[in-house]
């Protein structure tokens, strides 16, 4: 089955109790439900790096290959901070990603994980957890589609739940391309499209 990225929603609600997204489980089937009682039910959110969390600032460029050629999306930041990353027994959060420009040759593999952690901790910075939490980042070099780490494929999802020691059904995935969707599919866990969710 194909997806299609849907298109950017306009006019979000800035209150988790208001704020309502779409959410897609692995058969397809969608729910639109709150930000606050997403939250009550995930242990584990998932993010795509590239036009989910942070965007490449280099015309014709999708990804960024060194310091100075990404931002953070500001329609994600605001969606962070409706999630209670400080309750009691607060949900884990990585990122996963597909890195296939280390491969290609565009970037070292010590260069692609320093750009992902150097945007987790200008959001951590950004949202004032620097010293309460963290972010895991998992990401996947190879551009051979078979690798079984490579999105759509779920290794990166199922390593990222085993690691946590959380179950699918209270994981989520969020990311902006068929292949995030297809991969939360083959991993058994919800999603939702960047597009609709922020």
């Amino acid at each position: 089955m194909s997806y299609q990225k849907p298109e950017k929603r306009e006019n979000r609600n800035i209150d988790p109790n208001w704020r309502v997204i779409p959410v897609y489980s692995p058969s397809g089937e969608r729910t639109d439900i709150s930000v606050a009682e997403l939250d009550k039910q995930i242990k584990l959110w998932l993010f795509d790096a590239d036009g989910t969390l942070r965007r490449c600032t280099v015309e014709g460029q999708p990804c960024p290959n060194k310091p100075g050629e990404w931002e953070l999306i500001p329609e994600a930041m605001i969606f962070l901070s409706l999630i209670d990353w400080t309750r009691h027994a607060a949900p884990e959060c990585g990122v996963v990603s597909n890195q296939g420009r280390v491969e290609a040759g565009h970037l070292t593999e010590s260069a692609a994980h320093d750009l992902l952690v150097d945007m987790c901790d200008e959001i951590l910075s950004a949202m004032d957890y620097r010293w309460r939490y963290f972010i895991f980042i998992m990401m996947c070099e190879s551009n051979n589609k078979e690798h079984p780490h490579r999105k759509p494929n779920p290794g990166m999802l199922l390593e990222a739940m085993r690691s946590s020691m959380v179950d699918a059904a209270d994981t989520i995935m969020i990311g902006d391309m068929p292949s995030d969707r297809e991969a939360a599919k083959n991993a058994g866990v919800l999603f939702a499209w960047a597009q609709e969710a922020f």
